[in-house]
């Protein structure tokens, strides 16, 4: 049901009439045909005739819908009070009407006093209710029942006791047979909402108990795992990685009969790759070194008769060892062999327990049908004397060094990992690199 014309300020669009009240539209909702109603209007016609009121197309009140844009506009309107008949020249915007008529003094409403009907506006209540009212109170009986005597009672002079004693009691008793009757219905709402509560906290105690199993299995099963990937991780370092071993060393025909790498990097050679350490790279078969409780190859030199090698250079090493005294006691860090693995077979992986390189069978033979290329020779130009000097010492012509250069690398053998980092035979074998070969009464670097 719409709004009235007469009660909005100034002319109203026509579009925004509804077709059915021919009044102001209140809450439209539009038909799929595009015809606009109001919803208090349509709903009754659409439930009752099933079609549009224009009566073009049969629809449904599901494909009714609200039409927000027109509703705004609406109720940006300028419209009188709904008291104004009564005496309210209040003109409101639509959208505020409802606020307004709810404070708006021109309200009706019934009077407060017991036994009064009267209907009056908010603005005159207080007046009547206190001078003009026959049901308004003016004072007690004193007659003996003590309740309050209404202005019409005092003036006729027919108050009862014994009747207004029977009406108040009859009031009382209704009164608490209400408050019993929304006591039980209080209880009833609060027992079914216990019961619901009681109901989901169980639910989410057994899918806290459920959840917890599983992650508990799930726990379980990582733990395990973990154990298990430690173990196989940390085994091949348990037998006796850090196992430390002194070796008594005696030189024959003035060799040691051993190389070493590796050095502490001097003081502004560090290329950013540590090298700390002094390793054996090379024992020479039937050597001095080549005995029971003698070197291996990979073993860490700690000290040499008593001396710090741990964080000697290179240069420095091969000094100590040069200028050692017999007997020569190494200490030495040795890394335990790897543990050789159950089962064998064609797959099975040859190991060798001085260089701890794995290869296996199928690899070797790969290896052994390669071609032999001729290495990419680098630059010269480091390792060449200047042409200004001096000739008193001599240097390598560069056709003898390219033809020895083939015999020297099939002859050098090829190195494996050592303590994380590879060494490889070099292609210049006079030039001075981090290997030593200790055999002779001097020892080259």
């Amino acid at each position: 049901m719409g709004f009235e014309l007469d009660r909005f300020k100034g002319a109203v669009d026509p579009d925004f009439k509804c077709n059915l009240c021919n009044k102001v539209l209140e809450d439209p909702l539009t038909t799929p045909c595009g015809h606009v109603f109001c919803a208090g209007c349509v709903l009754p016609w659409v439930v009752q005739q099933s079609s549009c009121p224009v009566k073009c197309q049969r629809i449904s009140t599901k494909e009714l819908n609200h039409v927000l844009p027109l509703k705004n506009l609406i109720l940006k309107l300028d419209i009188k009070c709904d008291n104004h008949a009564r005496g309210c020249e209040k003109v409101v915007k639509l959208q505020h009407l409802a606020e307004h008529t709810e404070m708006c003094d021109y309200s009706p409403a019934k009077c407060r006093n017991k036994g009064c009907n009267e209907f009056l506006i908010l603005r005159d209540m207080d007046a009547h209710m206190r001078d003009t009212c026959d049901h308004r109170p003016v004072g007690i009986c004193e007659n003996g029942c003590g309740l309050m005597l209404s202005h019409k009672e005092q003036t006729l002079n027919n108050h009862c006791c014994l009747r207004a004693l029977k009406a108040f009691n009859s009031a009382l008793h209704g009164k608490v047979i209400s408050l019993d009757k929304e006591l039980k219905k209080q209880s009833l709402k609060s027992n079914t909402r216990e019961k619901s509560l009681l109901a989901q906290l169980s639910a989410v105690h057994t899918e806290l108990q459920m959840t917890a199993l599983k992650y508990q299995k799930k726990f379980t099963e990582y733990s395990t795992r973990i154990e298990a990937l430690t173990r196989s991780l940390a085994f091949p370092f348990k037998e006796g990685e850090t196992d430390s071993l002194t070796v008594v060393l005696h030189r024959e025909s003035g060799s040691l009969g051993f190389n070493i790498v590796g050095g502490r990097p001097s003081g502004g050679e560090s290329d950013g790759i540590s090298n700390e350490g002094i390793f054996v790279s090379k024992v020479i078969e039937q050597g001095p070194s080549d005995k029971d409780g003698g070197l291996q190859i990979h073993d860490r030199i700690l000290e040499l008769n008593g001396k710090d090698l741990s964080k000697a250079t290179h240069d420095q090493a091969v000094e100590a060892f040069r200028t050692a005294k017999e007997p020569i006691m190494v200490q030495v860090l040795r890394r335990a062999p790897r543990p050789k693995l159950a089962g064998g077979g064609a797959d099975a992986q040859l190991t060798d327990i001085s260089t701890q390189t794995d290869i296996t069978f199928q690899e070797i033979m790969a290896l052994s049908k390669m071609p032999v290329s001729s290495p990419t020779l680098p630059s010269l130009e480091p390792y060449l004397l200047p042409e200004e000097h001096p000739t008193g010492r001599a240097y390598f012509d560069p056709n003898d060094f390219l033809e020895g250069m083939h015999q020297e690398i099939e002859r050098e053998e090829l190195e494996y990992e050592v303590n994380g980092f590879p060494f490889f035979p070099s292609p210049f074998p006079s030039l001075p690199l981090p290997h030593c070969l200790f055999t002779g009464p001097h020892m080259s670097s």
